[in-house]
């Protein structure tokens, strides 16, 4: 009797265990059924939606040029620096999400009054066609606030296009010791296509005669950049990523500003050069030449063949 009992019990509890893992099966049943129904409604209903949702946010690269070391004399006063300018600037990617081609729309901002040079475009575009489309293309340096207000107030029906900040080089003292420190200009095609221009991309300054061109190398920094989030008028939503640049090395020179002007005056424009040397070392004091040029001339980034 006892025994029987004892079975009846044993069975009552396999079923319940039985019954148990069935529910949990239909749970689990239900709950992959409910999940698969969901993926399907988001990969399928609301594909859409959600499309849209992406393309109205975009992720944009926005270079932050590093500014080129100054110059200095022997007594550490500045002969060359830099001066914050305005650039206005075309974001590739953007341009290609919507369709256009790059010429079509520069025919169409210059029709809307916008002042920029064809050609000059023209060959920063060929120039860039070969980089990464998240590189932006500077249409026009040196913007004034009329044509920065001009973009600002249009970026609705033009989001391809952006306002950069960039260092423009600055001589403050015009010719005086143009021959020395000499000047910068933007990279040209042959140039890199040289394995020592590696690490340069279409746009990029270079020195180009004297300080520049010898130190090039310590005066030029290593760009930063901003990658950000931007909604479909181009107005920026969210920061991703930040790399700050590195600017260039300052160089000090054994130039005496002073000195090289008293040069400067005593040529007082005949041709010729003077020199002042050091006695004790050899190190020289002044460099004066005439005829001379100003540097801030070639300082903007113009296009060399």
């Amino acid at each position: 009797m006892v025994s029987r009992g004892l079975d009846f019990l044993e069975r009552a509890k396999e079923a319940t265990a039985t019954d148990r893992l069935a529910l949990l099966q239909y749970l689990l049943l239900i709950f992959f059924i409910g999940l698969g129904v969901r993926f399907w409604s988001l990969q399928v209903v609301q594909h859409e939606k959600y499309l849209r949702a992406a393309e109205n946010n975009r992720i944009r690269l926005i270079p932050i040029p590093a500014p080129r070391g100054a110059i200095l004399d022997r007594h550490g006063r500045v002969i060359v620096d830099n001066r914050p300018t305005l650039s206005i600037i075309l974001n590739r990617e953007e341009l290609r999400a919507r369709g256009r081609k790059p010429q079509e729309l520069v025919e169409e901002l210059i029709a809307q009054g916008l002042a920029l040079d064809r050609e000059s475009v023209r060959q920063r575009l060929e120039a860039m066609s070969a980089q990464p489309a998240y590189y932006p293309v500077v249409l026009k340096e040196n913007a004034t606030l009329q044509e920065v207000a001009w973009v600002r107030a249009r970026q609705i029906e033009y989001p391809e296009l952006d306002i950069m900040e960039q260092p423009q080089r600055r001589y403050p003292y015009g010719t005086l010791l143009a021959h020395v420190l000499g000047y910068v200009g933007e990279i040209s095609r042959e140039q890199l296509a040289r394995p020592e221009f590696k690490d340069y991309r279409p746009g990029d300054l270079i020195g180009r005669a004297g300080v520049e061109l010898v130190y090039d190398r310590l005066l030029r920094g290593r760009d930063g950049y901003r990658r950000v989030i931007v909604d479909s008028a181009g107005h920026e939503v969210g920061e991703i990523e930040r790399v700050d640049p590195i600017p260039g090395h300052d160089i000090k020179l054994t130039i005496d500003l002073d000195l090289q002007r008293v040069a400067e005056e005593q040529l007082g424009g005949r041709r010729g050069a003077i020199i002042a040397l050091n006695p004790q070392n050899g190190e020289i004091l002044a460099l004066a030449s005439h005829p001379a040029y100003d540097p801030s001339l070639f300082s903007e980034r113009i296009n060399t063949p």
